[in-house]
């Protein structure tokens, strides 16, 4: 079903009316489970991902993308990937900041909170999932991610903010 709504109605999603997608990567892989790897047939489909595509060339301002190489749940370093290259493409006036996290997981989190437990019982399923990730790599993506962030709004702010005294 949808997973996100814009003004009550349900937008398009890859895995719907998606000729290649399929849960078998999922049931049939190895414990802990990744869902990253049926999400990867999902896009096979071109046509179903072309028009669950998010306009991000209508971006107005600038974006910051966060993934990891070992994302259990998602192929976030593809999809960054894709973000980015559009943007590119399009000749995207703002800052476009990728960090990549190398063999971190899912879980990109705050800083200094615990980052040992990257398996769990799925909540549907009940098969033993995981986010993917090493500990250590998941508590340097915290920590990194969050100085980022910081960086970025602040940046962001302050480049609204001289824009607004020179306008």
């Amino acid at each position: 079903g949808p997973t996100w709504l814009l003004r009550g109605e349900p937008l398009p999603h890859q895995w719907q009316d998606n000729r290649s997608a399929s849960w078998v990567p999922f049931d049939e892989g190895p414990a802990p489970h990744r869902h990253e790897l049926a999400m990867l047939t999902a896009l096979q489909d071109e046509e179903a991902v072309a028009r669950a595509r998010i306009p991000v060339e209508k971006i107005a301002g600038p974006v910051l993308l966060l993934s990891a190489t070992d994302d259990g749940s998602w192929p976030s370093s593809l999809y960054c990937g894709m973000v980015r290259d559009k943007l590119a493409e399009v000749a995207h006036p703002w800052p476009v900041v990728w960090r990549n996290y190398a063999n971190a997981g899912h879980s990109i989190l705050f800083p200094f909170v615990p980052t040992t437990q990257t398996t769990y019982a799925h909540p549907v399923s009940g098969r033993i999932s995981t986010g993917g990730g090493e500990p250590s790599a998941n508590a340097r993506a915290d920590i990194d991610s969050w100085q980022q962030a910081q960086h970025f709004l602040r940046d962001a702010l302050t480049r609204h903010s001289s824009n607004k005294e020179t306008s």
